[in-house]
């Protein structure tokens, strides 16, 4: 008993002793972060900027929503690619205590925590005895404690701990889910064994949270699970094998939601994430020595070298020590036996604790775990044909237990100057700095970046609407996602993306959008289509220069807007009654079919009708001066959109008067200049057509009170004039870009003409979903359509509304909308394939397989039907029909 209270009281002193340590890190990563100006690189912005997206979502919770599958599926569908535990956390921390950077960044304080004990509790259950140690490890501070000190001190670990990556987070996870899986190794096998049930219920919660950190938790745990499951059904222990089953079962509740929503992005996600990547990057070959040498010869770099040098060196004595005293403890032993007298006891005693303490028997079976879990990760490593010092990162709680197993060997004096000469290489590491172009790991504390300034006064000078502005420049500190995260910190007003990247898009780039940013000196890593890009920009005379911002590298951003903007937003006070909704237009008089034609719609109305609505646009042939459009009457064609594209801000920028129209926009009348084009169609008959603008609110399920009715003051009319060959030259080339969701209509019209147009749609669906960053155009489409088609059952119609839900990953809604479409033009396959395509998507494979048999009947000689029959079949276990369809043709 006096063993055991000894034992846990210096447990106690070890525990006290860490969690000073980590609190003193914690408080040291707080002060770096408060002296650091630095602004986050592209993958830390992006991710911050993920982080805010969650804690927006969190913000808007209700408890209702808890038990509601649909804002599951859309708080899922925020980060379709990268699992979103870290993304949760830190978005609950900033929702509670404010949006920035820094508060985010505290998620890692939480990683660090997890991180320490996990490696504390590794290396002590290994190489301390567990929970009764020996004598030998009872007065001292054991390879536990040393393990989980180094580990928050290597420089591997510090680069990444005052960022927000994922990394480090995928440090604490591989961490905890090794050290669960020893413990859970080590406990009973039995059918009754407690322990071992707990502790495999333990490794699935833990394991289903280290997945939703990172899927390449995998990678760093494989080896240790399939031992622990071979080794259970090598034996026949059955009980081992249904803990394991529970595990995975437990886990799944964790993880499921997420995957089982993503599952088909990340398969296709995951080769240009690995091999793409590393093919851009010049990384070596899995088929090269270079590749198994990588990581090896990076180990210097995430361990110092004199702490390597040091572990090594113990090591070496650790082996020689242990063979000596082996063979001397065999001696006296056979001596004892001979002569009890032989050997005075005083000196036999103190030959076997000689032998305890170096022999390596005592922990041979902990040596062979953790060294089959090194030798894994580092081969796993080497296969990967992406690589990057951070990839191997996840390892460093293993490399802090060797590198305490070897510092063992020393005195606690040359272990704490070794660790103190860590300490100090960190500070230097990190020591603030006034030059921006020193390392990222030191505090920069010179002048501040522009970034927030130029968001703010992009603010000031739009705060009825949201904006998007294109970023040309892609460089450490200039960039689409740096740009693009302080607009999300300053309430998601302004959003940034990369355009231009793509030369023959480079035209329509320049009429979607209002504001770009470019910069003087290095562009950075941008496509050769950079320099035609800012060319138009400066040069056009299209555009006016907003601003000048300097940077502290001593180049300057410059910041360009539209001289007739897109959308303008103009305010009145002196409302003393209810708005009148009404709408002038301005637009040609006269087109040809096939034409587009620039068209500005003056919306006046109040605030909440303007944003909320979405505006039904039918151009109806007119028979006579007086005749009016009815209503169940075909228009010729539509021109469905949102006022400003849906660009109206959730509220107005209100930092300033609290009696102005920004503060109190209810009190106020606006007009909304919105400047557009329409595209009349080519097969229309020449004619005069008439205007009819009604309005929907999609949140009115009821079409008799959803609808009103826009006051026109005069008739707005448009005459189609033979497509003559004089009259082309209407075409105005400064014409802005065609509204997104008549792209997106037009777009969807090419889909009934089989796979070859795919890839053009989803290019094209791409390129307009950048000036769109939130995409709420297409439910303001989706809203449009699903009202137009209860009379009007359009195939072009069906199908936008397929390819919108489709877009917003919502299946079971996309798999509806095919299934309308198979229902209006049931001769067309294509309609069949992709509702099987769909189907197959949302795991409905048996109503898949029965659905692209459909197809195959009315089109038998497509491949493409054969092959996804195939697969279906497979999972049916019909191997002759898979056979059939997957042969190759003769």
């Amino acid at each position: 008993m006096k063993r055991g209270v000894e034992s846990r009281r210096w447990r106690s002193w070890e525990g006290g002793v860490l969690g000073l340590v980590w609190l003193a890190i914690a408080v040291s990563d707080r002060v770096w972060l408060a002296l650091d100006r630095h602004v986050p690189d592209w993958d830390e912005a992006d991710y911050l900027t993920g982080a805010l997206n969650y804690g927006r979502a969190i913000a808007s919770l209700s408890w209702g929503d808890l038990v509601s599958d649909e804002w599951w599926r859309s708080l899922w569908l925020l980060s379709s690619k990268i699992p979103p535990l870290v993304y949760l956390v830190a978005g609950g921390i900033t929702n509670g205590v404010g949006r920035s950077a820094d508060v985010a960044l505290w998620v890692n304080a939480i990683a660090s925590l997890v991180l320490l004990v996990a490696t504390y509790g590794l290396g002590r259950y290994l190489f301390d005895g567990g929970e009764s140690e020996p004598e030998s490890h009872r007065r001292k501070f054991g390879v536990g404690f040393w393990s989980a000190l180094l580990v928050l001190v290597l420089p591997g670990v510090l680069a990444v701990r005052r960022i927000f990556v994922l990394d480090y987070a995928v440090c604490a996870a591989v961490a905890a889910i090794v050290w669960g899986l020893t413990r859970w190794r080590g406990s009973g096998d039995g059918w009754r064994d407690r322990e071992g049930w707990l502790w495999a219920i333990a490794v699935g919660l833990i394991g289903g949270l280290g997945l939703m950190v990172k899927q390449t938790v995998v990678l760093f745990t494989i080896v240790p699970v399939l031992w622990i499951v071979l080794a259970a059904v090598w034996r026949r222990r059955w009980a081992r094998v249904m803990q394991a089953m529970a595990a995975l079962w437990v886990s799944s509740w964790v993880w499921g939601g997420w995957y089982g929503t993503n599952w088909l992005l990340i398969l296709t996600s995951g080769k240009r994430a690995t091999v793409d990547s590393a093919i851009a990057e010049g990384d070596p070959s899995v088929w090269s020595w270079r590749a198994w040498t990588y990581y090896l010869e990076g180990l210097p770099d995430r361990a110092y070298p004199w702490l390597l040098g040091l572990a090594i060196v113990g090591g070496c004595v650790t082996v020689w020590r242990s063979r000596s005293s082996s063979r001397f403890m065999r001696s006296q032993l056979l001596q004892s036996k001979a002569s009890v007298r032989s050997e005075p006891l005083p000196k036999l005693e103190k030959s076997k604790k000689f032998y305890q303490k170096f022999h390596p028997t005592i922990h041979s079976d902990s040596y062979r775990w953790i060294g089959a879990i090194t030798i894994g990760i580092y081969v796993l490593g080497a296969l990967s044909p992406n690589k990057d010092p951070r990839y191997i990162l996840p390892e460093v709680s293993i490399l802090a237990i060797w590198l305490a197993v070897g510092l063992s060997v020393w005195s606690w004096k040359i272990r704490t100057i070794a660790i103190a000469l860590a300490l100090t290489a960190n500070i230097a590491q990190t020591w603030p700095t006034s030059d921006p172009q020193a390392s990222p790991d030191r505090a920069y504390i010179g002048a501040d970046y522009p970034h927030a300034a130029i968001i703010a006064a992009i603010r000031e000078a739009e705060p009825f609407t949201r904006q998007t502005i294109g970023v040309l420049p892609s460089t450490k500190t200039v960039n689409q996602h740096n740009v693009n995260l302080s607009g999300a910190i300053a309430d998601f007003a302004v959003y940034g993306r990369q355009v231009g990247t793509i030369e023959e898009q480079v035209p329509a780039d320049i009429r979607a959008l209002s504001w770009f940013l470019v910069k003087t000196g290095d562009p950075g890593s941008v496509p050769e289509s950079y320099a035609a890009m800012v060319e138009q920009v400066r040069q056009s005379g299209e555009f006016e220069r907003f601003g000048t911002w300097a940077l502290p590298e001593g180049e300057t951003i410059e910041v360009y807007r539209k001289i007739e903007r897109l959308v303008e937003v103009l305010a009145d006070s002196r409302r003393s009654s209810p708005a009148t909704f009404s709408l002038t237009v301005d637009l040609p008089e006269q087109a040809t079919p096939g034409l587009i034609v620039p068209i500005v719609y003056r919306w006046t109305g109040d605030w909440e009708t303007l944003r909320d609505r979405v505006m039904l646009l039918g151009w109806y042939r007119s028979e006579g001066d007086n005749s009016e459009a009815k209503d169940g009457d075909r228009p010729a064609w539509i021109h469905d959109h949102a006022v400003a594209a849906g660009n109206l801000a959730l509220k107005p920028f209100t930092e300033v008067d609290p009696q102005s129209c920004r503060s109190q926009p209810d009190r106020c009348v606006f007009e909304i200049i919105d400047r557009t084009a329409m595209q009349i169609p080519a097969d229309i008959a020449p004619g005069r057509y008439q205007l009819q603008a009604r309005s929907l609110d999609p949140r009115d399920r009821d079409p008799q009170t959803a609808i009103t009715e826009i006051i026109q003051p005069s008739k707005i009319t448009i005459e189609i004039l033979p497509n003559l060959a004089n009259l082309t030259t209407m075409s105005d080339p400064r014409s802005p870009e065609l509204d997104l969701s008549q792209q997106l209509r037009q777009l969807a019209a090419l889909m009934p003409q089989g796979l070859d147009q795919l890839d053009y749609v989803f290019r094209e669906i791409a390129r307009i979903n950048q000036y769109d960053p939130t995409q709420d155009y297409i439910d303001r489409t989706i809203a449009a359509l699903e009202f137009r088609l209860q009379s009007d059952p359009r195939i072009d119609w069906a199908y936008a509304i397929a390819i919108a839900q489709l877009l917003k990953k919502r299946i079971e809604p996309a798999i509806a909308a095919f299934e309308r479409v198979t229902q209006i033009d049931p001769a067309n396959p294509y309609g069949w394939a992709y509702l099987a395509v769909v189907e197959t998507i949302g795991l409905h494979p048996h109503a898949a397989y029965h659905t692209i048999d459909r197809a195959i009947a009315i089109a038998p000689t497509i491949p493409e039907f054969h092959t996804l029959r195939g697969v279906l079949a497979i999972l049916y276990g019909n191997l002759t029909q898979a056979r059939q369809d997957l042969a190759p043709s003769p």
